[in-house]
């Protein structure tokens, strides 16, 4: 009898505490909404982009989340070491979804970014009748040889691209070290005294070693032709990606991710809103609400969604599939390497209840925060990606009449 009892109360128990689960993942769902609402418009919590660019919606923090790995870490201004760190722990990543609150993925966009520049780079051999002059590609792409003749060229960068390069990179990473001399670190430059000499002999040895002349002139004939249009492309977006990141030490370089409006104005900002949200219970919670935005001036993700960058067909082998395309809701998000990421982050302050205190609910997405008043995360506005990825390879029909 003593048994039974005990398998009586233990199944009562597990039935209130599925329908208590129930009810908080219902009150965070009416949270979203009205977030999603006051700041977005309309009826649902995600919201189709147009021009097939995907969706954008609310994802709530889980409760507790701490603003203070971003304000104390972040300035405000792009190159700071710490504020790139922090970016990059905090909401530099994938985001996914798990009974309606955010859930980051452990790879950073920007390594799955640099994953998409490099297999989506042109690499088709140039069809002979639209090839430039061979004074043009030679300079630029590395030639095929047949019986010892060049018969065409490759998208391959030539040897004489690849020197350019090497050149190019050193430059850029002098021009990012240059505010905090960061650039004296690099064993190449350290023989300079000063910024300002390094640049002008480097810029001498690239026009006389690295082909600086010849590539920039071969390049300016090449973007100008109609053949050129996919390469020009791509290479504004690898040229946007790379002249972003900021070198931390010899082997790591970083992404310039930064807030706006910075974490030192929030408080002063004129862009607080007065909002509320009813709860299931017949309560209301009202406060003042924020949102900042996320700039990545790297992460040019629209040139995927209007094809300017174009994926290759699969292989089979190095796939790449940033997002499956499946309509997003509030507990569930399309699968994929990238396929929803934070654009900006909500913040509220001034937490206020009001209704019957039996409606009260201590697990309330609005109730778990220990300073109501001040400024605290409540969640974040996300991008949600349509279906993108390597493309299909197509399906060849049988031969006929064997």
């Amino acid at each position: 009898m003593n048994r039974l009892a005990f398998w009586v109360a233990a199944a009562l128990a597990f039935v209130a505490f599925e329908s208590h689960a129930q009810d908080v993942v219902a009150e965070r769902k009416a949270v979203a909404d009205g977030l999603s609402s006051a700041l977005l418009g309309g009826s649902v919590n995600f919201r189709e982009l147009s021009e097939n660019r995907g969706w954008t919606g609310v994802v709530l923090a889980p409760p507790g989340t701490s603003l203070a790995p971003i304000v104390e870490a972040f300035n405000g201004y792009p190159g700071d070491l710490s504020q790139a760190l922090a970016n990059e722990n905090v909401f530099d990543r994938p985001v996914k979804v798990f009974e309606g609150l955010a859930v980051f993925d452990t790879r950073a966009i920007d390594a799955i970014w640099s994953d998409v520049i490099t297999t989506s780079r042109p690499s088709a051999p140039l069809p002979r009748d639209r090839m430039l002059e061979v004074a043009v590609m030679k300079w630029l792409f590395k030639p095929i040889y047949k019986k010892g003749k060049v018969v065409g060229y490759t998208r391959e960068p030539s040897r004489f691209l690849v020197r350019y390069k090497e050149f190019s990179n050193l430059y850029d990473q002098l021009q990012r070290g240059k505010t905090n001399d960061m650039w004296r670190l690099d064993p190449r430059l350290k023989k300079y005294s000063s910024f300002e000499e390094a640049r002008s002999a480097l810029i001498r040895e690239w026009y006389k070693s690295g082909y600086k002349g010849e590539i920039e002139a071969a390049t300016w004939s090449f973007e100008g032709s109609a053949s050129g249009v996919v390469w020009q492309n791509w290479a504004a977006v690898s040229t946007g990606y790379q002249n972003r990141r900021r070198p931390i030490d010899f082997y790591r370089w970083l992404p310039e991710t930064y807030l706006m409006p910075p974490p030192a104005s929030w408080s002063s900002v004129s862009s607080w809103l007065r909002s509320g949200v009813r709860t299931t219970q017949g309560g209301q919670y009202t406060f003042q609400l924020a949102r900042v935005k996320i700039e990545r001036p790297w992460f040019d993700v629209d040139a995927l969604t209007s094809k300017r960058l174009i994926m290759p067909i699969s292989n089979g082998v190095n796939d790449l599939t940033l997002s499956d395309g499946t309509l997003p809701s509030f507990d569930r998000f399309p699968g994929g390497a990238l396929s929803a990421f934070v654009s900006e982050i909500i913040i509220i302050r001034d937490i206020r209840y009001s209704g019957p205190p039996e409606a009260t609910n201590t697990l309330h997405p609005l109730a778990s925060f220990a300073y109501p008043d001040a400024i605290n995360l409540i969640g974040y506005v996300v991008r949600v990606l349509p279906k993108l990825g390597t493309v299909p390879a197509p399906l060849l029909e049988p031969a006929l009449g064997k």
